[in-house]
């Protein structure tokens, strides 16, 4: 075979081997809820783009905390029967850590710490590996299982009674209060984004703040997407690695339906889709390293672009 040939052959090879590679860049899921099946059931649901799927990962005890949280480049954490553990799509798990006594709160920072905040109440927090490395009494009375972490890795959210209240979990140093909540608003969840700003679920709302605690504005309203604000609420929400897709899981009041919606933040929160999720009771979502329903990244479109050229170089050199 000549030389020529030889080459040819390369490159159609290559061509096949770089579409495999942008494949396997793509996350494994694109979101993680956490819930109560109809059956009253813990448990988990993974969703990706052309697939959803039910993890076996399931704690039948209706009195168990199954909280799941994340961060980019993190793994998906989960508390499950008296332990830290992650999680992966196939429903696989792996302890990281034994948590606390009663610890009903949980939040991953991006440097890999965890912090879970159990009876007391205390927030106990957990390096990388697993060890834990301090625990500070936590100020304040009326806690719910509302709990986040800021991109800083340090300064902690949390609900104290009326207020969200902020502690410094590297340090254990008391915060001045973030902002009141809203008289007669259920606080559901805190999303704080790498800017300073936090995404606050209040009831129907989805409120942003500034770094101070000052409201920006409202986000979503779901009524604007046909929700019924006296059945339904804003439960958790999430977003994607580069903060412009924001995920929605609204449920209403008698966890009968849920869904999960997925809008544009910088566009008056334009609907982009929405699934209903056969869960009730939600209390965790996470959002996948990047939207796979996105346009691909410029690097994979890179690559997948020298695929076509080696191709066509390839079929070049045999007809010669």
């Amino acid at each position: 075979m000549r030389k020529k040939h030889i080459r040819a052959w390369v490159l159609i090879a290559v061509t096949f081997l770089i579409p495999a590679a942008v494949a396997q860049q793509q996350p494994s899921f694109e979101a993680v809820l956490s819930g109560r099946n109809v059956f009253g059931c813990v448990i988990l649901t993974f969703y990706t783009p052309v697939l959803e799927w039910v993890s076996p990962d399931r704690v039948e005890d209706n009195t168990a905390v199954h909280m799941i949280a994340s961060a980019v480049g993190q793994p998906v954490f989960a508390l499950r029967s008296g332990q830290i553990v992650t999680l992966q799509p196939d429903g696989t798990h792996a302890t990281f850590a034994t948590a606390p006594s009663d610890s009903f709160s949980l939040a991953v920072a991006t440097t890999g710490r965890v912090f879970v905040v159990g009876s007391g109440p205390t927030l106990t927090v957990f390096s990388p590996a697993g060890v834990q490395e301090a625990a500070y009494p936590l100020p304040g009375s009326a806690f719910s299982d509302v709990l986040a972490v800021a991109s800083d890795g340090c300064t902690i959210y949390y609900q104290n009674a009326s207020s969200i209240s902020r502690i410094d979990g590297c340090t254990g140093a008391v915060l001045s209060n973030f902002t009141a909540i809203p008289a007669l608003t259920q606080l559901n969840d805190i999303y704080p984004l790498r800017t300073g700003e936090v995404l606050i679920a209040l009831g129907d709302d989805v409120v942003l703040y500034d770094a101070a605690g000052n409201v920006i504005r409202t986000i979503a309203d779901i009524a604007d997407y046909g929700f019924d604000p006296d059945q339904f609420e804003a439960l958790q929400v999430a977003t994607t690695t580069d903060e412009q897709v924001l995920y929605i899981a609204i449920g209403d009041a008698c966890f009968n339906e849920a869904f999960l919606l997925r809008a544009l933040i910088r566009d008056d929160a334009r609907e982009l889709s929405r699934r209903q999720i056969q869960l009730n009771d939600i209390n965790g979502l996470v959002v996948g390293t990047a939207s796979t329903l996105d346009a691909p990244t410029a690097s994979e479109t890179a690559l997948l672009f020298l695929a076509i050229a080696l191709a066509f170089g390839g079929v070049f050199l045999l007809r010669r």
